[in-house]
């Protein structure tokens, strides 16, 4: 239905405005906001989704990164006890008296090569006939921290100390070896 509308001189006809007319605008600003709520709630889903993402990244990083500083700490350690062996003097037979030594005294001597060992003996500059130093039968096999033992006798006139050198064949069987030591 049209209408007429007198303006002046001269008469128009106008549409009819209708209430389904009259409210589109209305209805476009009505979808246009739904529209806009739907691409919030979108943006809202992905943004929590990289949030999750990016958490559990995190904590796999941070556990990764854990796992490394235990890595450095445990090879500084190892560096630190490398470096504290190698500042000790290297002492591969570790001798030890067992009594006083104003009698006949038994030493022991402990093998601190850190392997086991073959053909031991040991000697003093006389050799195996010392008329001080009384050995067990040698040569013999002696394990990692193994012990093998002599008798230093003491008299009045026996001396206050002999050099004792052990003489050994190496873990790999053909290397020899030796390391003196002083009794007193």
């Amino acid at each position: 239905m049209a209408r007429m509308v007198q303006s002046g001189q001269r008469t128009l006809w106008l549409p009819a405005t209708t209430p389904a007319v009259a409210d589109r605008p209305q209805r476009a600003m009505e979808w246009m906001a739904a529209a806009i709520a739907l691409l919030a709630a979108a943006a809202a889903i992905w943004q929590a989704a990289e949030a999750r993402r990016a958490n559990r990244s995190a904590g796999s990083h941070e556990i990764a990164a854990a796992a490394a500083q235990e890595r450095v700490a445990a090879a500084l350690e190892w560096q630190a006890q490398i470096a504290e062996r190698a500042a000790r003097p290297i002492v591969p037979w570790v001798f030890e008296a067992l009594g006083p030594p104003n009698m006949d005294q038994l030493w022991s001597v402990t093998n601190a090569t850190g392997e086991d060992v073959t053909a031991v003996d040991l000697f003093t500059p006389e050799g195996y006939y010392e008329k001080w130093i009384k050995f067990q039968k040698f040569p013999v096999d002696v394990d990692s921290g193994g012990v093998v033992e002599f008798m230093f006798i003491r008299r009045l006139g026996s001396p206050p100390s002999r050099m004792v050198t052990v003489h050994w064949t190496a873990g790999d069987g053909h290397t020899r070896r030796r390391f003196s030591h002083r009794v007193a």
